[in-house]
């Protein structure tokens, strides 16, 4: 077996790069084939930014942007337009999503109306939008400030359940 072959086994079985038969990769800025339509996870629908909820003292103090949207679609979402509906309001958060990953902070209100604003003139006055969305939005009972996952989450986040634990035990 030649040094080169050798080389590449070594690789193989251990993970560690021998001496000098392997080119280093490291700061190449590589990502595997298969992840390579993920690079903007803007796009994708997980459970982040969170909206920590005002007010609740139950285990829903916090839900996440696409279980609120989920929740809400479930009820609004119904009949012959209920695919027209779905359609408006995941292009909406996808814009929220994208909004709090871009830094933007702010109520799940004031996030909502940014990002239907930008939206209504990216498309024009369609009715049939902003019926979608004003049905929707009625739907969602509760606001709460919106945060992504970021260094300021777990701060954030434990504070927002004390608070919830400690208005528990008042009530």
């Amino acid at each position: 077996m030649d040094a080169n072959t050798q080389a590449h086994v070594a690789f193989f079985l251990t993970g560690r790069r021998p001496s000098e038969h392997l080119d280093a990769v490291d700061g190449l800025g590589l990502r595997p084939a298969l992840f390579a339509g993920y690079r903007e996870l803007t796009e994708l629908r997980y459970d982040f930014p969170l909206v920590l909820v005002l007010g609740r003292a139950d285990s829903l103090f916090a839900q996440s942007l696409s279980g609120l949207i989920d929740d809400a679609l479930g009820t609004v979402a119904q009949g012959s337009d209920g695919e027209r509906i779905r359609k408006h309001v995941l292009r909406l958060e996808q814009e929220i999503r994208a909004l709090a990953t871009g830094g933007a902070v702010g109520s799940f209100s004031a996030l909502w109306d940014k990002a239907a604003g930008g939206l209504a003139k990216a498309k024009g006055a369609d009715k049939s939008f902003e019926d979608s969305l004003r049905r929707t939005r009625a739907a969602i009972k509760f606001d709460g400030e919106v945060a992504d996952c970021d260094a300021a989450l777990p701060s954030r986040l434990l504070q927002h359940a004390w608070a919830a634990v400690q208005k528990r035990k008042a009530d």
